[in-house]
């Protein structure tokens, strides 16, 4: 699924901005007179088509600074998931599950970019990343006999470093479109609240409620591959 995105991606851009890049050549003699760079990504758009559950948004800022070019970006993610089952048993049990997720994140960093060839630049680098995400369920299940109702939320705040290395073409002296692949070692603690609700319907004596509250420190690595695409305007 990821190099299906990918591949519609590129495909897409290419054509959508085909007729600029005839429009306004580069030329190689031409000084660079832009130094500064707004772009989006565009898992904005695939994952309209792809998942309609979630929707990211990710944006980076990039201004000139000595050999390089500094960076700040955000991601936001929201995500949503409902459903209901039904378990076909001697009781007919319901489960009612709502989960939404809310993250944001933080990015600030310097690149630095080498040609390889006419329009195509490798750019590298090091971000620092703030992060946090909010997150909060809600799953009832109810027969003949009783309810329970299970809650929980969880703040988790993090902070890790992220080099990356990438590639950037200059479809003209305004627009340019990248991809970066990517390795992140990140640190997070989260602090876990759940709540457990028990209501019988004709023994009402027995009825419950539990409370339980947890912090959680945890470490991770991971890898990205380069499959979101950023769109970059020069200005």
């Amino acid at each position: 699924m990821e190099t299906s995105k990918f591949l519609i991606a590129a495909a897409f851009f290419i054509a959508a901005f085909s007729f600029t890049a005839q429009a306004q050549s580069l030329s190689e003699n031409e000084p660079d007179p832009y130094n500064r760079e707004f772009g989006f990504g565009t898992n904005i758009l695939l994952n309209g088509i792809f998942n309609s559950e979630s929707a990211p948004l990710d944006f980076m800022y990039r201004w000139k600074s000595g050999k390089g070019y500094m960076r700040l970006g955000a991601d936001i993610l929201y995500s949503r998931n409902d459903h209901e089952r039904v378990e076909l048993n001697a009781d007919d049990e319901r489960v009612e599950y709502l989960s939404q997720a809310l993250s944001p994140t933080l990015i600030m960093g310097k690149e630095w970019r080498e040609e390889v060839a006419r329009r195509w630049l490798l750019n590298y680098g090091l971000d620092l990343n703030l992060s946090y995400r909010h997150t909060l369920s809600n799953s009832t299940s109810f027969d003949e006999f009783r309810v329970m109702e299970d809650e929980m939320e969880r703040n988790t705040f993090g902070v890790g470093l992220r080099p990356f290395v990438g590639v950037l073409f200059k479809i003209n002296q305004r627009m340019m479109v990248g991809a970066e692949a990517s390795f992140r070692s990140l640190i997070q603690r989260s602090n876990q609240y759940t709540k457990r609700i028990s209501e019988y319907k004709e023994n009402p004596e027995n009825n419950s409620i539990s409370e339980y509250e947890e912090s959680i420190w945890n470490y991770s690595t991971t890898t990205n591959p380069a499959s979101n695409i950023f769109l970059y305007y020069r200005f």
